[in-house]
């Protein structure tokens, strides 16, 4: 039975047939008004774990400069993310590896998209949103995740940030935004090269399906460590420009 549990500004849902997920809703949201832009977060690989739960998502240390759940969680997101959009994290234990990329076209997340579009506006923590404004981003493994579910033609554009690849020919007609540190010791800067290169290809980098790719030489931390340039997360996340582009896309995709 799907359920839902609040705390602060985030609000736990669950789909008991697919995943529970982390929701934001901004406070300005007007159930009577016209419906929200709406984005889909996916996790890294750290949140993984059957130990774990979807408050996980939002439980790092770094919230001041996180993610999207992590900094909405203790009200540090910028304007552009927080006045604008719903977020929804949905958290996957066995990670979004095994959940997304080895699964026949994504096919829990799209059980959970369609539980989102089935209950929007009914249930606490689910607005009704704009379905021709959905879109997807994500964070390492998340991000990876990311570029399949996009393949779907079923978001408005992807935002993929340290990505540990993709297939660019599938993402014919979809606007993508890559960002990966050329110093990243977890997933390789060449990861998202390789997608750039495809995507210059098969989407150009300019007109509604242009391709976008952010290649920070020092990405953060910069200090010698495990995650050294992986945090790519950090400034992403907390700049405007990310915000102005993702809600200059909408569906139809172009062909």
């Amino acid at each position: 039975m799907a359920s839902t549990h609040r705390t602060g500004p985030l609000t736990l849902i669950n789909d008991p047939n697919t995943f529970s997920a982390l929701s934001y809703v901004p406070r300005s949201y007007d159930p009577t008004g016209p419906p929200l832009p709406l984005m889909i977060y996916l996790h890294g690989a750290g949140e993984n774990g059957a130990n774990k739960d979807a408050w996980s998502v939002a439980a790092s240390k770094h919230k001041t400069e996180g993610t999207p759940p992590e900094v909405l969680s203790c009200d540090t997101a910028i304007p552009e993310l927080a006045n604008n959009f719903s977020v929804i994290s949905p958290h996957a234990k066995r990670g979004w590896i095994r959940e997304i990329t080895e699964a026949n076209a994504a096919g829990p997340l799209m059980a959970f998209m369609d539980f989102l579009v089935a209950n929007q506006g009914k249930m606490d923590g689910i607005p009704k949103f704009d379905a021709n404004r959905v879109y997807i981003t994500g964070h390492s493994d998340g991000a990876t995740a990311a570029l399949k579910a996009a393949a779907t033609r079923r978001f408005a554009a992807c935002l993929s940030v340290a990505c540990g690849g993709g297939d660019g020919h599938k993402l014919k007609g979809v606007p993508v935004w890559l960002v990966h540190g050329a110093n990243d010791r977890i997933l390789p800067v060449r990861c998202s090269d390789s997608v750039a290169t495809t995507l210059k290809k098969v989407n150009g980098e300019s007109g509604p399906a242009g391709m976008k790719y952010t290649r920070i030489e020092e990405a953060p931390p910069t200090e010698e460590c495990m995650l050294k340039g992986h945090m790519t997360n950090w400034p992403t996340y907390k700049d405007p420009a990310v915000y102005d582009w993702l809600l200059s896309k909408t569906l139809p995709l172009a062909d």
